[in-house]
């Protein structure tokens, strides 16, 4: 087996380039059969093009270890998705790994315990061409994400660009108008707080928005928050982030869910839509479950 290893150097609290790299050797000293590869990546977008370039290539079984956040894990996901032979594998070592948390008692920044996991064939989301691993969410949270990110930008400071973030969105509410279609009825028309369509339960850095999504079932958990006050988010989101909310009768009046195999999104104008924290703004989307197309590498439990 071969092993690309594609580090994100800015992914996290700090550059752990060599301290990944030292890691990788080290369990490759004992694994004589087999073959790996370094990449660091240079700019946004990078490691996708890196991955995309070399898996149209393989021809036999191959790993692509994403050693970063979800953002990283998009970019090698997007680079791989299209060939049999490429195995996704993740080193979590970003500032969010929500999908990871799917696996709780998996160790995913153990490295010896990845490279002597096993496959499992898990669904993937795709949205208007793209894929990712977790979720795609449409409004408020989306939107402090992108804000987090350009704040992020300046202050270097995660959780303070965050928290910036927070309190920008609560002050400047949106809530575009939507017109949602699910697997071809009509499933909710009007203002909207926040949506997400679900293959992982977690986003947001420990926010359980879809506690019944089950990575391997064929289905995408959609959940609309209708256009709530500012009070009443408050009031609701400790719930909203144990992932309590589905069963509360207190959300029942504020919350449309099911369980889906193809969504359909219209907008009256460009709306905020992220993509395991990839930004794009569209006034249409298209979003549906590929079920099992990705091998996806599991630590193994020693």
């Amino acid at each position: 087996m071969k092993y690309y290893f594609i580090i994100n150097p800015i992914s996290g609290s700090c550059d752990r380039t060599e301290i990944l790299t030292k890691e990788i050797n080290e369990v490759f000293l004992d694994n004589k059969n087999d073959e790996y590869e370094i990449y660091v990546t240079k700019s946004k977008d990078d490691g996708e093009k890196y991955v995309k370039a070399v898996s149209s290539q393989i021809t036999e079984d191959t790993v692509f270890l994403a050693c970063g956040g979800d953002g990283t894990s998009y970019e090698v996901l997007n680079g791989l998705v299209d060939q049999p032979k490429a195995i996704l594998g993740v080193v979590g070592v970003g500032s969010c790994n929500d999908f990871l948390k799917c696996f709780p008692n998996l160790n995913f920044r153990n490295i010896k315990n990845i490279v002597n996991g096993v496959v499992k064939n898990i669904d993937l989301i795709k949205c208007n061409g793209r894929y990712c691993l977790n979720e795609v969410n449409i409004g408020f949270d989306a939107k402090v994400n992108d804000d987090c990110n350009q704040i992020k930008a300046k202050s270097k400071n995660v959780k303070s660009a965050y928290n910036k973030a927070i309190i920008k969105n609560i002050i400047k509410k949106s809530s575009p108008m939507a017109k949602i279609t699910v697997d071809g009825e009509e499933f909710y028309h009007d203002k909207m707080f926040l949506m997400t369509c679900a293959n992982g339960k977690y986003y947001g850095g420990g926010y359980c928005a879809a506690p019944k999504a089950i990575v391997d079932d064929g289905l995408l958990d959609t959940l609309v928050i209708r256009n709530i006050s500012t009070f009443n988010f408050v009031t609701l989101v400790g719930d909203y982030k144990k992932g309590t909310h589905l069963d509360k009768p207190k959300f029942f009046k504020y919350l449309k869910y099911s369980q889906a195999k193809e969504i359909d999104i219209e907008f009256e104008e460009d709306a905020c839509v992220c993509l395991d924290g990839e930004i794009l703004y569209s006034k249409k989307l298209k979003v549906n479950v590929e079920p099992l197309k990705l091998r996806f590498l599991l630590p193994s439990g020693e």
